[in-house]
């Protein structure tokens, strides 16, 4: 039995963006939910699940008091997608599918714990690359821009470190994104190179004196305690306590 778990504020976005190419404003209110009931079914289908799950954010997260710039310098949503990400949980709801959240963690925290819970296969739907990090060979992320579903094996291909080391690759190139600082000069082959050749910040650091110029000279510029705490803010939540929207 495979499960289907979605990232709610991803779906809707990315039904957003596709109906607001070619559709006025009130067009996209009066079409979006036919199109999420046609996706959740599609991927329903597309995965065999029959249990479908949503994850949704609880407003701002134990990282925004970690970092007071986390995500800072998101654009403002519009009214469009205020009145989607306010009615999707309901609508969600009408199609069977059970709407979790957690107070104090974001949706992608909510996803990698529900898929630590479960016993079963099971299939995440997004394109956000944080949630890589949860894949296992029993948790998959099924990707619908690039229609592939990554495995441990995709996600090592794709990112250049398996999803364990997700996070601290994050650390060291950071994101935009979510306004993650990474460390001046370290970009994705290099950051994965690191990320697979230590444990963590701590082991890197120490080990600066020996590596080659081109890798010890961006680290010893790096502050070795934002690098920490870019990967506690990259980091998913496998324990976060789960409640019904």
């Amino acid at each position: 039995m495979t499960t289907l778990i979605l990232d709610t504020s991803n779906l809707l976005h990315r039904i957003y963006h596709a109906l607001s190419v070619h559709m006025t404003p009130e067009a996209v209110l009066g079409a979006w939910r036919g199109s999420v009931r046609t996706q959740v079914t599609y991927h329903q289908q597309l995965s065999g699940a029959r249990d479908v799950v949503a994850a949704v954010d609880a407003g701002p997260s134990w990282r925004h008091r970690e970092y007071a710039a986390y995500k800072e310098g998101r654009a403002e949503k519009d009214d469009v997608i205020r009145e989607m990400l306010r009615s999707g949980p309901d609508l969600l709801r009408s199609l069977g599918v059970t709407v979790l959240r957690s107070p104090d963690h974001e949706a992608d925290d909510v996803m990698a714990t529900y898929a630590a819970l479960l016993r079963t296969p099971c299939t995440l739907l997004t394109n956000d690359r944080d949630l890589l990090a949860a894949v296992t060979d029993r948790v998959h992320v099924h990707d619908p821009y690039l229609k592939r579903t990554l495995t441990p094996a995709g996600v090592q291909a794709r990112l250049g470190v398996p999803p364990a080391k997700v996070a601290f690759l994050k650390s060291l190139t950071g994101d935009p994104s979510d306004n993650i600082p990474g460390v001046r000069g370290i970009g994705a082959k290099m950051g994965a190179s690191l990320a697979c050749q230590f444990d963590g910040p701590g082991a890197m650091f120490s080990a600066v004196e020996g590596l080659p110029t081109r890798q010890r000279t961006p680290l010893a510029k790096a502050d070795p305690a934002q690098v920490a705490l870019s990967l506690r803010l990259a980091t998913l939540v496998t324990d976060a306590p789960l409640l019904e929207a």
